[in-house]
């Protein structure tokens, strides 16, 4: 019987170690999760300071645009008959504006006449026949710049591109027949 009372003892003693044991794990995963989730807070507040760090700096770029314009206007008030000076302002303002879109990833799409046709960039919205083969789905005329931010496009431009005229289309668009249509 002494045995099985030693044997129990030790089971106990054994059991105690084991449940305490457990008890400091179970605190540790407490603090581990505490912790965590404090990191998680801190790391969610310190993207949301660098977004507005990021939107403060952009902001701070137009509004010395913004106030450039605010002073044109106020040129323009005081001498309406002063022209040149008036697009002088308001071309360093575009200016300033171009620079700060720049600046910021962007690249403005501004085909040419005689530029290929390119889907990625530009959007077709009407067609022109034309009678001149280089042209021949080619841009004749941009009628929207577009835009792109850091590589990709966000805003295509909109263009009118040449088909050479032939028998079968006869120099009109849909959009043309349309309105002759109407009339």
């Amino acid at each position: 019987m002494e045995n099985k009372k030693q044997w129990l003892e030790r089971i106990k003693e054994e059991l105690m170690v084991n449940y305490k044991e457990a008890e400091e794990f179970k605190d540790l995963y407490t603090k581990a999760i505490a912790d965590f989730n404090k990191y998680k807070k801190r790391k969610e507040m310190e993207l949301r300071e660098a977004k507005d760090d990021g939107k403060k700096e952009l902001m701070e770029k137009f509004f010395r645009a913004i106030d450039d314009m605010g002073r044109a206007l106020e040129v323009i008030n005081e001498n309406e008959s002063d022209t040149e000076n008036l697009k002088k302002g308001v071309e360093m303002i575009y200016k300033q504006f171009i620079n700060i879109f720049k600046e910021e990833g962007g690249e403005i799409i501004n085909p040419e006449q005689g530029e290929e046709f390119n889907p990625e960039i530009h959007e077709a919205i009407d067609i022109e026949y034309i009678e001149d083969k280089n042209l021949d789905g080619k841009i004749v005329k941009r009628v929207q710049r577009g835009f792109k931010f850091k590589g990709r496009t966000i805003v295509p431009s909109k263009v009118i591109v040449g088909k050479i005229k032939d028998e079968k289309n006869t120099g009109s668009t849909p959009e043309k027949e349309e309105n002759e249509k109407e009339e």
